[in-house]
C-alpha cells in the first residue's frame, strides 16, 4: 500500500513569530512516523513571495530529506506570487503591491526553488512550468495546475482570487486526455477550492472569515474545470487556501483539502491533513482517504 501526505497551507516565513516553523516540524514528523511514501503539497508553503521564505522553507524541508521529485510534488498558491499582509500599514498598501507584482516573474521564482520536485516530469517551460505532469509508482499521474489569477482591480484586488486561463487550460485539457495517462489514477493538484462558502463554514470562525473573503477567494470559471475532470475521469483533485480540511464530491471526482495543517482558521484550532492510500497492485485503481488529527 502507497501511502501519501496531502499537506498545504504552511506560510512559512524567515521571521517566524507566530511558530509556524515548529507547527510544520511537528507535521513533518507526523507523515514521517507514519511512514508515508510521498508528500503533496498545494500551495501557500511560504507567506510572503520572498526568496528569504523560499530558502527558510527548503532548510526545514531538506532536514527531512524531501527536495525529491520521488518524496514531493507541489503547486503554486496566491502567497507565493503576491505575499500577504505582514503589518497594519500592509493593509492599505497590498492592492498596489499586488498591482507591481511581477506575476510571471513569482512563477519562475517558484519554479527555480522547487525544480527538484519537477525533475522527470512533463512541463510546459522553465518560465511557466503549468501545467505539469508527473508519473508516480508507474500508476498515479499528478498534475499541476497553477490556479492564481493576474492583478486586477476589479477581479482580484488582492491577489488572492483564481482562474485558469485559457492557454494553461488548453494544455491541462490535453494533458489530462492524453492516451499516455488513461489507465493511471490521476489526481490534480490546485490551489483553490471548488466547494460553496456554505459547504465550508461549519462553524462561526470560520464563516465570518468567509464572509469578508468570498469576494476575494474565487475561483472563477469552476464550470470547466469541472466539466474537464469530468470528462477526463478524474479521480481526485486536492486543494488548499480556506483553512479548513474536510472533502467532498463534485461531478464524479473527489475533492480533498487539507489546508489546515499547520494553520487551522477553526475554534478548536485542531490541526488536520489526509493519507490517501493506494494499493500497490497496479490492476487496482482504488484509494481510500483517511483524515488525521494531530
Amino acid at each position: 500500500m502507497y501511502k501519501i501526505a496531502h499537506i498545504t497551507d504552511l506560510h512559512i516565513k524567515s521571521l517566524d513569530l507566530k511558530g509556524y516553523k515548529r507547527q510544520l516540524g511537528l507535521l513533518l514528523e507526523d507523515v514521517k512516523r507514519r511512514e508515508c511514501d510521498h508528500i503533496f503539497i498545494t500551495g501557500d508553503m511560504i507567506d510572503n513571495g520572498e526568496e528569504k521564505d523560499y530558502t527558510t522553507l527548503i532548510k526545514i524541508f531538506n532536514q527531512f530529506g524531501l527536495m525529491d521529485t520521488n518524496k514531493i510534488s507541489v503547486t503554486i498558491g496566491n502567497h507565493e506570487i503576491f505575499g500577504g499582509t505582514q503589518t497594519a500599514e500592509d493593509v492599505y498598501l497590498f492592492p498596489s503591491r499586488c498591482q507591481n507584482t511581477d506575476y510571471n516573474a513569482q512563477v519562475k521564482l517558484f519554479y527555480d526553488y522547487f525544480k527538484p520536485a519537477f525533475e522527470g516530469a512533463e512541463i510546459n517551460n522553465e518560465h511557466n512550468p503549468f501545467p505539469y505532469c508527473k508519473i508516480l509508482f508507474d500508476k498515479i499521474a499528478v498534475i499541476g495546475v497553477n490556479s492564481n489569477a493576474h492583478w486586477s482591480k476589479i477581479r482580484n484586488p488582492i491577489g488572492s482570487n483564481g482562474t485558469v486561463y485559457d492557454e494553461q487550460y488548453k494544455k491541462l485539457s490535453k494533458m489530462l486526455k492524453s492516451d499516455t495517462i488513461k489507465d493511471k489514477l490521476k489526481i490534480v493538484l490546485i490551489h483553490h477550492h471548488f466547494n460553496k462558502t456554505s459547504e465550508v463554514a461549519s462553524n462561526i470562525v470560520h464563516s465570518l472569515w468567509l464572509y469578508v473573503e468570498r469576494r476575494t477567494m474565487k475561483l472563477h470559471n469552476k464550470k470547466r474545470l469541472f466539466k474537464l475532470f469530468k470528462e477526463a475521469n478524474v479521480d481526485m483533485v486536492l486543494h488548499g487556501h480556506t483553512h479548513i480540511s474536510d472533502s467532498y464530491n463534485r461531478k464524479g471526482s473527489l475533492f480533498v483539502n487539507s489546508s489546515a495543517s499547520v494553520i487551522p482558521f477553526t475554534q478548536n484550532k485542531v490541526r488536520k491533513y489526509h493519507i490517501i492510500k493506494i494499493p500497490k497492485d497496479k490492476k487496482k485503481m482504488t484509494f481510500d482517504v483517511q483524515l488525521i488529527n494531530l
